[in-house]
């Protein structure tokens, strides 16, 4: 099968702090080039307004210069991005995935977490987060440009059937995106042998394929 993934990137201006924007570009790159050729990718870029950088395309290439240019400045507008990445990627066939790079310091979106939540269908969409940035110390709030909101892309992970991932240096999350990325195109091969046999006597085996695949928050079994 093939796969569809949309990288969300925060652009706004905390992302020029503590390393976050070059890690998150190097990984974007890497996770190009780990695609298979028909698989195809498209590029959201965000801060406090949302813009579509690359459509949905096979031309790993031109995804790779577009990452190359992209640079950092305003505030943050995270849930109003993801709501459009949903929106694009919800009609198309196959196996979706958004992964989204950023601090989740969103201090502009008109849209709410539930929404991005409520927006997903019925096809198997996936998002799943990436943090970037500093962790605070024990109950202290995160730093307004070098923090990370973990607890809030945790949550949205979990709940959008993606995985969060926390990394601080770009080998750790160009690996964290292989393992996703792995996991969208992989399938797991269950044998079943019935007890029962049929008219000749002979018992059956049953082959079945699972797709391993983030299922979405709108996905149903």
């Amino acid at each position: 099968d093939e796969l569809t993934s949309m990288l969300v990137l925060d652009i706004s201006g905390s992302m020029n702090f503590a390393g976050k924007l070059d890690a998150a570009k190097a990984a974007a790159k890497d996770y190009i080039k780990q695609l298979r050729p028909k698989d195809k990718a498209g590029i959201i870029t965000f801060n406090t307004r949302v813009n579509l950088v690359t459509p949905v395309t096979s031309d790993h290439a031109l995804l790779s210069r577009a990452i190359d240019k992209i640079q950092a400045r305003d505030d943050t507008a995270m849930y109003d991005a993801l709501i459009q990445a949903v929106e694009m990627l919800n009609p198309l066939p196959g196996r979706k995935a958004i992964i989204v790079l950023t601090d989740g310091m969103d201090n502009k979106s008109q849209a709410t977490p539930q929404e991005v939540l409520q927006s997903i269908g019925y096809t198997g969409l996936s998002i799943s987060t990436v943090g970037l940035g500093i962790l605070p110390q024990g109950d202290a709030q995160p730093d307004e440009y070098k923090g990370l909101d973990q607890a809030t892309l945790t949550m949205l992970a979990e709940r959008a059937g993606g995985r969060y991932g926390f990394v601080e240096d770009k080998q750790a999350l160009a690996e964290l995106y292989d393992q996703m990325r792995r996991a969208l195109q992989s399938e797991i091969v269950i044998t079943y042998v019935t007890p029962q046999k049929l008219r000749d006597g002979v018992s059956r085996s049953l082959t079945v394929e699972l797709a391993d695949v983030v299922m979405g928050a709108g996905s149903r079994g």
